[in-house]
């Protein structure tokens, strides 16, 4: 079990966030995990190509500029 903590991150699997250097690449969380040192971490998919994967820090994708989450309303469709 994963000992991911939602608040920390504010994300959640099925949440999409774009790319701000490239506005047409969205990225569907995955899955949500910890790794063996404690840090969170995500898993993406992109949603137009199902073989390209990105894993980052929670951290990374909820304070740096380069994503930015997508409202569920205006979410592409796989």
């Amino acid at each position: 079990m994963s000992m991911f903590r939602k608040s920390d991150s504010q994300l959640a699997v099925g949440d999409v966030l774009v790319e701000a250097n490239r506005e047409k690449t969205h990225w569907r969380v995955e899955f949500l995990f910890d790794d063996p040192n404690g840090v969170a971490h995500v898993r993406m998919r992109r949603v137009d190509d199902a073989t390209a994967a990105r894993t980052f820090a929670a951290a990374v994708l909820t304070s740096d500029p380069r994503f930015r989450r997508v409202p569920r309303e205006a979410s592409p469709e796989e």
